[in-house]
């Protein structure tokens, strides 16, 4: 009877163990927590919105910086880098990485920026070179950890004023037909800048300036400066792909000067 009894104890106790046992393996999450809880999905929690950068001279040292937005609310969001392997600066409140300029927080939605003291090496053409990200954030209570990698475009002096920081311009969804046209300056100072397609003539743009389109910021461009010209493709050229002849027109030195580029645009 001793051994009956005992057994009934064994199985109530089996049984116990295991109604305790399978709320904690069906519980939310469970499963995430045998993976790697350092491993984070980036795109679903932050939106690097740069994926290449103002372009910088050859041997010049200058700040970069990144759009970042809020995919979902973040916290402690830090990143580090290395430009084409080599070490960068960040600001000086924070010494050893670049954190949000708003504070370590990123909610859902809000759009903020990081950035990056680099300093270009010399190269013997223009290229376009790595900066190797390292993120790391807070996601409700967990750390974690992702990596990316963002466009540096290193541009020579070839005695030019200027130089187009690409001649290939992709547009995606998010874009809604606007051309981004980014424009480097290379001499001291260039005024009056004026961008235009003047082939093929069938197509349908809309400048900000009517007729044409000027940068930005201003419609100057100085040394070390890269600022960009948009213009908006019409909806019936969306989907296609075509070359464009850009017609640049500027003032240099009190003299006004004109420059043509071949640019492909993918929309």
């Amino acid at each position: 009877m001793r051994s009956l009894r005992g057994s009934g104890r064994s199985r109530v106790i089996t049984a116990l163990a295991t109604i305790i046992l399978i709320p904690i393996l069906l519980a939310p999450g469970a499963e995430a927590q045998s993976s790697s809880p350092n491993d984070g999905d980036l795109k679903d929690s932050i939106q690097i919105r740069t994926n290449k950068t103002a372009a910088v001279l050859a041997g010049d040292t200058a700040w970069i910086t990144l759009s970042i937005r809020g995919q979902a609310d973040v916290d402690d969001l830090r990143f580090t880098a290395t430009l084409d392997g080599q070490p960068v600066a960040y600001p000086e409140n924070t010494v050893d990485h670049s954190g949000p300029y708003n504070g370590y927080g990123l909610k859902e939605k809000e759009t903020d920026y990081v950035a990056f003291q680099i300093t270009a090496p010399m190269v013997d053409k223009k290229a376009h070179l790595p900066l190797e990200l390292q993120v790391t954030w807070t996601e409700d209570g967990s750390p974690r950890s992702a990596s990316e990698t963002v466009k540096v475009p290193v541009v020579t002096f070839s005695g030019e004023p200027y130089e187009l920081v690409s001649d290939e311009v992709t547009l995606s969804e998010a874009d809604n037909g606007w051309v981004r046209i980014r424009l480097a300056g290379l001499a001291p100072q260039l005024d009056d800048v004026r961008v235009a397609v003047t082939d093929p003539t069938g197509l349908t743009i809309h400048y900000p300036q009517e007729t044409y389109t000027s940068l930005l910021r201003d419609a100057r461009l100085e040394n070390g400066e890269t600022d960009e010209a948009n213009f908006r493709l019409g909806e019936e050229h969306w989907g296609q792909s075509f070359a464009v002849e850009l017609k640049v027109d500027y003032t240099l030195g009190g003299e006004a000067m004109t420059r043509t580029h071949q640019v492909t645009i993918t929309s």
